[in-house]
C-alpha cells in the first residue's frame, strides 16, 4: 500500500486521505476489498432468505402434523372459556377426542383407538380416504359424516370388511363408508400402534362408550394468523389447568 507525504506543514488532511484512496484504487486494493464486501453482504442475505424458506415450511408442515396451527391437549373436556377466547380473537377452531375401544363385527373385535372429529376438521391438510364414489383414493377436508366411519387398512383385514359393512361400538352401528389411508394428525401421536377408526363427533354420546374413569384425550384445535394465534397461546399458558397442556 503506497503512502503520500507532503512537506507542506499545512497540507489538508482530507486532501492527503483523498490521494492516498485513489492511489489503493489504482492499485486494486479497495477494489478486492469491495468485491469481498460485496459478495459478503450477498451470502448472508441469501442465507437469510433460505433460512425463512425452511422456516416457513417447517411451519407449515408442523400445521400438517397438528392438523392446526395449536393444539391444547387436554385428560378432561375441553372448558368453555378456551373456546370462547379463540373466538373472541377471530381463530378458526374444532375439537377432537380421541379413547380406545372395542370396534366388532359378525361376533370379531378389535381393539381400535377411535377418534370422533369436530366440524371443520382438519384446519390444516387433509384426510387421504378411499370412498365407495371414488376408483382413487380421494383428499377430504371434512370429517365422516354422521353415522358413518372411516377405517385403516389393517382393520378392514383383520376384520374381513370391505366398503358398506356394518360395525359396532359401544351401542351403535356405523357404516364403513371409506379407508382411511392418511390422516392429517397421526405424525403428532406416533406411539398409537391401534389402528384408527374416524367418527363424526355428534355420533359420539351415542355410542355410551365415555364413562366415568374412561381413559379419553380431548383436543381443542385453532387456527389463524400469527398476531392473534401469539396472543391465545400466551393467554392460554395462563389458564393451563392440572392434565392440560399445549
Amino acid at each position: 500500500m503506497r503512502l503520500f507525504t507532503t512537506q507542506h506543514p499545512t497540507f489538508p488532511l482530507y486532501q492527503l486521505a483523498w490521494q492516498q484512496l485513489k492511489a489503493n484504487w489504482r492499485a486494486g486494493d479497495l477494489r478486492v476489498l469491495l468485491l469481498a464486501l460485496v459478495l459478503a453482504v450477498a451470502a448472508i442475505t441469501s442465507v437469510n432468505a433460505f433460512s425463512q424458506r425452511i422456516a416457513n415450511h417447517l411451519n407449515s408442515q408442523g400445521g400438517i402434523l397438528l392438523g392446526g396451527d395449536l393444539v391444547v391437549i387436554s385428560d378432561h373436556a375441553i372448558p368453555p372459556t378456551y373456546v370462547q377466547q379463540a373466538q373472541a380473537l377471530g381463530l378458526r377452531h374444532t375439537q377432537t377426542t380421541e379413547f380406545p375401544s372395542m370396534l366388532v363385527h359378525q361376533g370379531r373385535s378389535q381393539i381400535s383407538e377411535i377418534k370422533a372429529l369436530g366440524e371443520n376438521f382438519p384446519l390444516r391438510g387433509d384426510f387421504s380416504v378411499q370412498l365407495p364414489s371414488s376408483k382413487t383414493i380421494a383428499l377430504v377436508t371434512q370429517p365422516p359424516a354422521p353415522g358413518e366411519v372411516w377405517l385403516e387398512p389393517r382393520l378392514m383385514s383383520v376384520l374381513g370388511l370391505q366398503l358398506g359393512s356394518q360395525v359396532t361400538l359401544g351401542v351403535q352401528t356405523f357404516n364403513v363408508a371409506g379407508v382411511l389411508e392418511r390422516e392429517p394428525s397421526r405424525g403428532g401421536d406416533m406411539f398409537s400402534f391401534a389402528p384408527r377408526v374416524m367418527m363424526n363427533a355428534q355420533d359420539l354420546a351415542a355410542t355410551e362408550l365415555i364413562q366415568y374413569g374412561s381413559r379419553v384425550k380431548y383436543q381443542l384445535i385453532v387456527a389463524g394468523n400469527p398476531p392473534e394465534l401469539a396472543t391465545f397461546t400466551t393467554w392460554i399458558q395462563s389458564q393451563l389447568q392440572r392434565g392440560e397442556r399445549v
